[in-house]
C-alpha cells in the first residue's frame, strides 16, 4: 500500500505511523547524507561576524560578500526592524489592495521588503530550523487571508521565486526541505472547505519538475518536490501541456530501475510515488500506455513486493473508457502471479521467522538458538525506504508469537487488498471477453483469503496461518494455469483443522 495513500485514507493507527515514519525516516536519512558531503561548520570568528544584520536587497536573498567564501551552511541576514510592517502587510492582504507606503515607499515595497527581509529569511536561521513547519503554516495562512487580489497573487510570485532560490542555495537541508514543501502547498485559489480544495499554483509545477530531475539537486529536495506534485495531480491539471509533462515525468521515474548516488531501498520508494502521481492523474495514457508501464512493473523480476503492490493499487484507479488496446490476458495473469508470490513470500518468511519467536506450547517450530538480530523488519524493507530494524548483530530479544503472526497478517491482508483493487478495475472492462472468468474466479479467490485472515485467531495459530498461505500460492497458481480441479477448492479456516 502506498506510503501516502496510508496517510490520506482511513487506515488503522499502527499502518499510519509505519507511513509516517517511513516518510520522516526518508527525509532524515537524505539530509544526513547530504550533511556528511557538505563542508566543516563555520569557525568561531566566522559565526562572530555572522551575528551582524547585513543589508539585503528586496529581489534577492541575502548573500555573503562576494569575495568570502562560504564555510558550512549559510544563515541569510534578517532585518528584524520590518517585523512592525506585518501589520500593515495583513491590511493590504484582506484588502486585496497595496495600500500607499509610509514616507517615500510604495505599498508594493513595504510588501516586498517584508517578505524578502524578515519573513523568508527567518527560516534559514539555525535557531529556527525546529520551527519551520509553524512558519509554513504561517505563510499558508497569509494567502488564505489574501485569498485573491494583486497582493495574494504577488505574494504567490514572490514565494515561488524567493523559496525556489532557497531550494538550490547553500542552505541547511531541512531549510532547503521545507522551502519546497511550501512551493508544493502554493494555490492559485485558496481552499474554502472540503468540498473545495482550491487550485494548486500552475507555475509551480515546473518548478517541481525541474527539481525532480536536477541531478545536482539534494534527495530531501526531491522527496518534497515529488509529494508537491503528487498534491498537483490530486488537484487536477487543466493545463493539457503540464499534465503531459507530469505523464512523462512519472513514467520515467517509475520504470527507472537505478538511481545514482540513491539506494535500491530509496529508489523503490521513489517509484511507489511516481506511481501514486499517475494514479491520482486517473489517465490510462495513450495508447495504454501507463497501464502498460504498471502491467511491467508488476512483472519485474526482484523488484520489491510494496513496489509491484503499488502498481496493483493504481491499477484499480485508472479511469478506464474500456479493454480497446489493453493486454487484459497479461493483467490478469500478472496480478494473478503477484497474488501468489505475495502467498509464497510470505510463508517462506514466517518459516524463517516463527522460531526465533516466543514460541507457544505444542509449536511445531521449535526456538532457534542463537538467532541473529535482523529479523525485526516485518513491514520495512519494502515499504517505503527500507528502513530495517535489525541490525545483523546477536540479539537475545524474541518477538512474541502472536505479534508476529498479526503483523503478518495486516501485512498480507493491506498488499492483498491492492491486489483486489487492480482485479476490481479489470472486472469492469473485461465482461464479454474471454478473460471475464478467470478474473472472477481469482477476485472471488482473493476475497475469500481476505475474509479468512480477518479471523484474529489466525494470531495464535502459526500452522494454520502458514498452511494456509501454502494452499493459496498452490491453488492460484494452478488457476492461473487453468487447472479446473483447482476451481472447485476453497481455502479453509483456521479451526477447520
Amino acid at each position: 500500500m502506498p506510503t501516502l495513500k496510508l496517510l490520506r485514507d482511513g487506515s488503522s493507527p499502527i499502518l499510519r505511523t509505519v507511513a509516517i515514519w517511513t516518510v520522516a525516516t526518508a527525509v532524515v536519512v537524505c539530509c544526513r547524507q547530504t550533511l556528511a558531503q557538505q563542508p566543516k561548520p563555520a569557525t568561531e570568528e566566522s559565526k562572530t561576524e555572522s551575528k551582524e544584520p547585513k543589508a539585503e536587497s528586496a529581489d534577492k536573498p541575502a548573500a555573503p560578500p562576494a569575495a568570502a567564501k562560504p564555510k558550512g551552511f549559510q544563515q541569510l541576514a534578517v532585518d528584524d526592524s520590518q517585523r512592525k510592517m506585518r501589520l500593515p502587510v495583513m491590511q493590504m492582504l484582506r484588502a486585496r489592495k497595496f495600500e500607499s507606503g509610509r514616507v517615500s515607499s510604495t505599498g508594493e515595497e513595504q510588501f516586498d521588503g517584508y517578505y524578502k527581509r524578515y519573513a523568508l529569511p527567518r527560516w534559514t536561521q539555525k535557531k529556527n530550523h525546529t520551527l519551520l513547519p509553524a512558519l509554513r503554516k504561517e505563510l499558508r495562512n497569509d494567502l488564505l487571508t489574501g485569498k485573491s487580489g494583486p497582493p495574494h497573487d504577488r505574494l504567490n510570485a514572490l514565494s515561488l521565486d524567493y523559496l525556489g532560490k532557497m531550494s538550490r542555495a547553500n542552505l541547511h537541508p531541512v531549510v532547503r526541505f521545507n522551502a519546497m514543501l511550501m512551493i508544493g502547498d502554493l494555490n492559485a485559489r485558496q481552499p474554502t472547505g472540503r468540498n473545495e480544495p482550491g487550485v494548486a499554483l500552475p507555475e509551480a509545477l515546473p518548478a517541481l519538475l525541474e527539481t525532480l530531475e536536477d541531478e545536482k539537486q539534494i534527495e530531501a529536495v526531491k522527496v518534497a518536490a515529488l509529494i508537491g506534485i503528487i498534491r498537483h495531480a490530486r488537484l487536477e491539471i487543466t493545463n493539457e501541456q503540464s499534465r503531459n509533462q507530469m505523464i512523462g515525468a512519472m513514467l520515467k521515474l517509475a520504470t527507472a530501475k537505478s538511481a545514482p548516488g540513491r539506494s535500491s531501498a530509496g529508489h523503490a520508494w521513489m517509484r511507489c510515488q511516481a506511481i501514486e502521481a499517475l494514479a491520482a492523474l486517473g489517465t490510462i495514457g495513450s495508447q495504454g500506455t501507463v497501464v502498460k508501464t504498471l502491467v511491467g512493473i508488476i512483472a519485474e523480476p526482484g523488484t520489491p513486493l510494496s513496489l509491484r503492490c503499488t502498481a496493483a493499487w493504481a491499477i484499480g484507479q485508472l479511469k478506464y473508457q474500456s479493454a480497446g488496446g489493453l493486454d487484459l490476458k497479461t493483467m490478469v495473469t500478472q496480478l494473478g502471479t503477484l497474488a501468489a508470490d505475495i502467498c509464497a513470500a510470505e510463508f517462506k518468511r514466517l518459516e524463517e521467522e516463527i522460531p526465533r519467536a516466543v514460541p507457544k506450547r505444542g509449536s511445531r517450530y521449535p526456538r532457534a538458538m542463537g538467532t541473529m538480530g535482523g529479523g525485526m523488519d516485518m513491514m520495512g524493507g519494502e515499504f517505503g525506504m527500507g528502513m530495517g530494524m535489525g541490525s545483523g548483530a546477536r540479539n537475545t530479544k524474541t518477538v512474541p508469537l502472536e505479534k508476529l503472526l498479526k503483523a503478518s497478517r495486516r501485512s498480507l491482508m493491506a498488499r492483498l487488498d491492492d491486489v483486489v483493487t487492480g482485479f476490481q478495475a479489470i472486472t469492469r472492462i473485461a465482461a464479454g471477453s474471454p478473460q471475464e472468468a478467470l478474473v472472477t474466479e481469482l477476485q472471488k479467490k482473493l476475497e475469500e483469503v481476505l475474509t479468512f485472515l480477518e479471523d484474529s485467531d489466525l494470531d495464535e495459530d502459526e500452522e494454520s496461518l502458514v498452511d494456509l498461505l501454502k494452499e493459496e500460492h498452490t491453488e492460484l497458481r494452478a488457476l492461473l494455469a487453468n487447472d479446473s480441479k483447482a476451481k472447485k477448492s476453497s481455502p479453509k479456516k483456521a479451526s477447520d483443522g
